[in-house]
């Protein structure tokens, strides 16, 4: 996978996730294996951190949506030159592994993976005001799951979580750089390309193998973004489908189909 040191690989993109985990956050997505049938990701967060170590409470300065999207955008470490802590920058990067035919021996088709600010393989991660919290349980939380512990091998195969699920990327619900509008604002061309390269690789995890109700809404939730009728396949309009290379998710595209009668609620809670 290609690092921020070679250049970024096409399925990329800058962002701040405002309904969750509040972060600013380097996106990364490849595709390989057999037919494409796998896809790995990773994704760089930057500060300021919820959790503050010191105080051992939630960080005052957290969240800043603009700091942190920018200290993404700017690659910012860890540590300066001198080994001090930057305010916002780069302190969790977590990445996820789909493969239909299992990943180590519990055979899970996902698994996580996280490092510490430094590099490290480590065994938790707090992304949230509460402190660290022990991996993949911490996952799950939004991915879903089911954790079985203390299973056969060694971190980090020590324990067994099937049917976690990769999210797809509900664009208009992240923030996006303010400084930086004319070449990191959804508008700009390249970065709705990367959501959609994104997006359709989530899709790819959740068709290579056998479906589960959560696989089915995902597929849903991903191709009702991308066939907007209407709003795509056109004269001068972009192309419909994820997997279609210009197809655009429209300004502000209702709910998916079953939510379509509670379109508030979604939009404002869910």
């Amino acid at each position: 996978m290609a690092s921020p040191a070679t250049g970024f690989p096409p399925a990329h993109a800058f962002y701040f996730n405002k309904g969750d985990l509040q972060l600013g956050r380097d996106m990364n997505c490849v595709q390989n294996g057999p037919n494409g049938q796998n896809v790995a990701c990773y994704v760089s967060n930057y500060g300021p951190p919820p959790f503050d170590g010191n105080t051992k409470k939630e960080n005052v300065l957290w969240p800043a949506p603009d700091a942190a999207v920018d200290a993404a955008i700017d690659q910012i470490p860890h540590k300066d030159a001198n080994g001090n802590l930057n305010v916002n920058g780069l302190f969790a990067t977590v990445a996820m592994i789909f493969n239909p035919n299992g990943v180590g021996p519990n055979g899970d088709t996902v698994t996580f993976y996280v490092f510490d600010g430094d590099g490290n393989l480590v065994n938790n991660a707090a992304l949230d005001g509460e402190g660290a919290k022990s991996v993949p349980r911490m996952c799950m939380a939004c991915h879903g799951g089911n954790y079985t512990p203390n299973t056969a091998g060694t971190f980090p195969y020590n324990s067994k979580a099937p049917d976690i699920n990769f999210l797809p990327f509900d664009v208009w619900f992240f923030h996006y750089s303010g400084d930086r509008v004319s070449t990191n604002s959804l508008g700009n061309a390249d970065l709705q390309e990367g959501f959609r390269q994104l997006n359709n690789l989530v899709k790819i995890t959740h068709v290579n193998q056998q479906q589960t109700p959560s696989d089915i809404a995902i597929v849903e939730s991903i191709d009702d973004q991308y066939n907007e009728p209407g709003q795509c396949g056109g004269t001068n309009q972009p192309p419909c489908g994820v997997g279609n290379p210009g197809s655009t998710v429209p300004i502000d595209p209702p709910p998916p189909i079953g939510w379509r009668n509670n379109s508030n609620l979604y939009k404002t809670v869910f």
